[in-house]
């Protein structure tokens, strides 16, 4: 089933949201914007547009897009609290209000 929201363990997830998808190191992320929500039975997965992201010194994180789209398992989430997107257009801008574990950060 194709959707734009979903709920997964009391957290909402919808179409616009950003979600961390790969953590490289405290400054640098890769987020997908969430664009459909699939549903299979109790698997949960989200089709995202791919964007790079850094930190800069006041702690905002500005994105850069891949140009490439991707279908994410929620289980595979570097972290599981979807962002709010705030701006239009393929560049945005964003806070992290909450700390990555450093788990989530690939070797």
């Amino acid at each position: 089933m194709l959707t734009d929201v979903v709920n997964v363990w009391g957290t909402s997830y919808r179409a616009g949201h950003l979600v961390v998808t790969e953590v490289i190191c405290k400054d640098i992320i890769v987020v997908g914007v969430i664009e459909k929500v699939v549903v299979r039975g109790r698997q949960v997965k989200f089709l995202v547009s791919l964007h790079d992201c850094a930190r800069d010194s006041v702690n905002i994180f500005q994105s850069v897009p891949q140009n490439k789209g991707k279908l994410v398992s929620y289980n595979s989430l570097a972290d599981f609290k979807p962002l709010i997107k705030k701006g239009q257009g393929k560049s945005f801008r964003f806070v992290l209000h909450h700390y990555l574990p450093m788990t989530s950060v690939l070797m």
